[in-house]
């Protein structure tokens, strides 16, 4: 009797100890993606964040697996942000990247600065600064705790700063086209874009100068004429 209780007792304790260390485990050594670990002295953490997440959704990975999976990849001061996070947190993907940006201080204010204030970069197509623009605001959306209704929302604030950060030729020809939506807007701006370049590169061609003389005009000199005494009549 005394050695089937004994048995029944151990049988009790290592049922309680298996998840306990089966959750540790997937802690302390999650399954690394096949990705570059983070390297905060030359990556850009939101960008990187943004890689991240296209990768996971690429391979079909459910979200809930998304916080572990991006453990594996933290070192530094981004492995000790997730290590302050509660259990729950670190398996919330959202909440493990909003800590990640607050701590790199990308947050809801920074965002907003970065899309009211960005101006395209040379060589850099108006579809790409598009873009990126739709990067900052989604940031900005998401950090402020913003319920996202509808995405046509975000391509007209897009659409707002892209007209906003053009030269003024090129605003009042996309004004006059009036196009539906931000694709169409960012379509239109390239193929404008690309063929002033072309009629640019055109007139940089060697042109004949004028060789008529410049008629300049003749400097006169005034002179000053002393008169003549005036003869003393005796």
């Amino acid at each position: 009797m005394k050695d089937y209780e004994l048995k029944i007792e151990q049988e009790h304790s290592s049922s309680q100890s298996l998840p306990q260390s089966s959750t540790f485990k997937a802690s302390v050594n999650p399954k690394a993606p096949k990705l570059p670990v983070l390297n905060e002295q030359t990556d850009d953490v939101d960008a990187y964040l943004r890689r991240f997440e296209q990768f996971a959704q690429v391979n079909g990975w459910p979200e809930s697996d998304w916080g572990m999976s991006l453990s594996a990849l933290l070192k530094g001061k981004s492995l000790e942000v997730y290590s302050r996070l509660t259990a729950e947190q670190a398996q919330d993907y959202s909440e493990v990247k909003i800590a990640l940006l607050n701590r790199f201080r990308l947050t809801e204010e920074g965002f907003r600065v970065k899309f009211r204030t960005s101006k395209r970069d040379s060589g850099e197509r108006y579809s790409q600064f598009a873009e990126r623009l739709r990067g900052y605001v989604n940031r900005w959306v998401e950090l402020g705790r913003t319920e996202k209704t509808c995405t046509d929302v975000i391509d007209l604030f897009v659409s707002e700063q892209v007209l906003e950060m053009a030269d003024k030729d090129l605003a009042l020809f996309l004004k006059e086209r009036k196009p539906k939506g931000l694709s169409e807007l960012t379509k239109i701006a390239d193929q404008y874009m690309e063929a002033h370049t072309w009629n640019q590169r055109k007139s940089d061609t060697v042109r004949p100068r004028s060789n008529n003389p410049s008629t300049q005009k003749p400097n006169f000199a005034q002179s000053k004429i002393r008169p003549s005494d005036p003869k003393v009549k005796h």
